[in-house]
């Protein structure tokens, strides 16, 4: 049986700017899970959320709606 240290379900993160500025979204309903044993890395182009993702997991910052277990 599998076992999964970490799962990244419908994680969604929107930064808003100041009064006049859009709403920025970031991450957009992420899913993914990590298994005991396995080996990750984090690939994407600029922009693309990784760091968010990372500081979403760290509890630098909180998602705006799903959830990290």
């Amino acid at each position: 049986m599998e076992e999964i240290l970490l799962r990244f379900d419908n994680v969604s993160k929107v930064f808003s700017g100041h009064f006049w500025k859009k709403p920025i979204k970031v991450l957009d309903q992420l899913n993914f899970k990590i298994s005991k044993g396995s080996t990750t890395g984090f690939l994407g182009a600029n922009g693309a959320g990784k760091t968010t993702s990372i500081k979403i997991l760290l509890g630098l910052v909180e998602e705006t709606s799903g959830k990290v277990i």
